[in-house]
């Protein structure tokens, strides 16, 4: 299984707004699962992603939200102590991040199958 990052860059241009999309693919994945994390959680469960996605055979995209998780562990965020779903306060902000996240996954296979999975508040997002 290999491992890929993904930005998926703000229309803004600012960097403290891209969001980013952890990729973990089989050599020959049919299968595959974009899972929007809960925004206080800000990392994946890997025992779930394991017994639910990786030994099925899912390929696993994980979304990262802009201002969070591992977009601050990037440098990406100025401000160490904003912690907001983003500076509008718009969750409509969120409908490009996810629209340029399945265009990623479909750019990397045409799967025969592809699910969404999300947890607290990428429910909504998602």
């Amino acid at each position: 299984m290999s491992y890929v990052e993904k930005v998926i860059e703000d229309e803004s241009g600012k960097p403290q707004d891209n969001a980013l999309l952890q990729c973990w693919q089989h050599s020959s994945p049919s299968k595959a699962v974009l899972w929007v994390l809960g925004r206080n959680d800000c990392f994946m469960h890997m025992h779930v992603a394991t017994k639910l996605f990786f030994e099925k055979g899912y390929d696993v995209y994980v979304f990262n939200y802009k201002m969070n998780g591992h977009c601050r562990k990037k440098g990406w965020v100025s401000d160490p102590h904003y912690n907001s779903h983003c500076f509008s306060g718009d969750f409509n902000v969120y409908i490009h991040d996810i629209e340029q996240s399945l265009k990623i996954i479909k750019e990397h296979h045409n799967y025969e199958t592809t699910l969404g999975y999300a947890h607290s508040t990428g429910g909504p997002i998602l």
